[in-house]
């Protein structure tokens, strides 16, 4: 099937009211439509979706795309509704047993042509029949960084794919990520296997973003530097936070301080999340104080200022946050109040992540015990003393070590290991750790080195800038 150039624009403009592509999207497309698989870097803002949702209109068949969270399936879905587009859907564990039957049959009747999916569906035989049934022309994988371990998001269904999408006939491979290091980029191109795999990659430079650093004493000090700043206008704001606890106090801090501000988390029920981010995005709220659970899948382009009021732990995570600001192209402003403590935070909540060899064993032995029934992570959790924090790296372990397997009904005993009492090496978790100290460090010293904050960036994803920014607080300071 041959689609026209003017077909493409036809379908941006009529289907999703936009007038033109942005840079290096027509480029993905175009080499999509041409069946050439393709690992597109492309930085926050720069409209990573419209690279497979346009195509998805116009290909033959069914686009799968595989995202990380079901909020972010939620909200691209609900985003395409808003543009009357409803001939797509997502199956993952919050749909009921009978509404999964349902959307199975719509996308058998070729009804639906958008089909979003998190990566362990893969692993459910159900699904890998559902795929053998129907002409699949793409497969998208969304947040792709998910796949290299040296990433800083690794999950090992992610790299998994690789041996799934093998066994699908005639597909075309798009992978896309906005938070990528050159050492990342090779794991993935390596990992995916595919051939003649094409790079494309965006400009990680976004000059109307200001990137400033604020050397805070105290906390007193951040909470006053915070309501200081958020005052000089009443523009579109995000403030990230390490943590619920810290969301909410600050949340109600502001509106205490006549400020319009709402609270947005993981541990808050679906509606209030819903609620939230629909206020902000309307700017019935001004300001949206949140974890890192926000942000993906935002449809906001005029969010003026992102401030960091804890440092995160690796500038993956600070550029992909901060780059939400300013996605109309025009000036915004992106802030980070670092207090001394914030680094031990950082080193407490990386321990947090991995288990110790004890909570390990009393993980496999719990689901060993099971036999072959699947155990869900609550289930692990209630029955064992891991902390919730760990449970992931817990589990990517002993899969690793093709000790457990995985469906999306939850985890259990692989037998075919022939080994009921294995020793289980923590070396891969090691690795994994230091790694992640690792991109602390370099986190740390954009913070504080003296050097031009646009310029280590770009250095640290493998781009560069010919001379300093001008425009960062560092660049300005030393200019004066």
């Amino acid at each position: 099937m041959s689609v026209s150039e003017f077909l493409l624009e036809a379908v941006l403009q009529d289907r999703f009211g936009l007038e033109g592509f942005r840079p290096h999207q027509k480029e993905v497309i175009e080499r999509i439509i041409a069946k050439r698989h393709t690992l597109a870097l492309l930085p926050t803002g720069y409209g990573k979706s419209l690279c497979y949702q346009v195509p998805s209109q116009v290909l033959p068949g069914t686009t799968i795309v595989v995202s990380p969270l079901i909020a972010l399936m939620q909200d691209q879905v609900s985003a395409l509704f808003k543009r009357g587009i409803r001939n797509a859907t997502y199956l993952n564990s919050s749909v009921s047993a009978d509404e999964l039957d349902s959307r199975i049959r719509a996308i058998k009747t070729g009804d639906i042509k958008l089909v979003y999916v998190a990566p362990e569906r893969f692993e459910s035989a159900r699904f890998r029949q559902l795929l053998n049934s129907l002409e699949v022309s793409l497969v998208v994988i969304d947040e792709a960084h998910c796949i290299s371990q040296w990433g800083h998001d690794f999950r090992l269904q992610y790299r998994n794919l690789s041996n799934y999408v093998a066994q699908i006939p005639g597909i075309t491979v798009l992978a896309l990520t906005a938070t990528a290091t050159p050492m990342v980029q090779r794991d993935i191109v390596q990992s995916l296997n595919l051939k003649r795999l094409e790079i494309v990659a965006g400009n990680f430079d976004r000059p109307n973003l200001t990137l400033e650093v604020k050397a805070m004493k105290s906390t007193a000090e951040k909470d006053s530097q915070l309501i200081d700043m958020l005052r000089q206008g009443q523009d579109a704001s995000i403030v990230y936070t390490n943590s619920r606890k810290e969301a909410e106090r600050l949340s109600g801090f502001l509106l205490q301080n006549g400020l319009s501000a709402s609270c947005y988390h993981a541990g808050l029920t679906s509606s209030e999340r819903h609620n939230a981010q629909r206020r902000f995005e309307l700017g019935q709220c001004k300001i949206i104080v949140c974890t890192v659970a926000f942000g993906m899948g935002i449809d906001k382009a005029d969010i003026r200022r992102v401030i960091h009021y804890n440092m995160p732990g690796s500038l993956e995570s600070y550029y992909q946050e901060a780059g939400r600001a300013g996605r109309d192209g025009q000036q915004a402003i992106c802030t980070l109040l670092h207090q001394p403590k914030d680094t031990n935070t950082q080193r407490w909540l990386i321990g947090r992540n991995y288990p110790e060899a004890e909570e390990v064993a009393a993980v496999f032995r719990f689901i060993k015990a099971k036999g072959l029934e699947a155990v869900r992570a609550q289930e692990i959790l209630d029955n064992t003393q891991v902390k919730d924090t760990a449970l992931t790296s817990t589990l990517n372990l002993l899969k690793h070590l093709q000790l457990v397997d995985t469906t999306p009904d939850g985890t259990y005993f692989d037998r075919s290991s022939g080994n009921d009492n294995p020793a289980i090496p923590l070396t891969y978790l090691h690795e994994r750790k230091q790694k992640d100290y690792a991109r602390l460090d370099h986190m740390l010293n954009y913070v504080q080195e003296g050097n031009c904050r646009r310029k280590q960036i770009l250095d640290y994803f493998g781009q560069s800038l010919k001379q300093n920014c001008r425009s960062c607080d560092t660049c300005l300071q030393n200019e004066n």
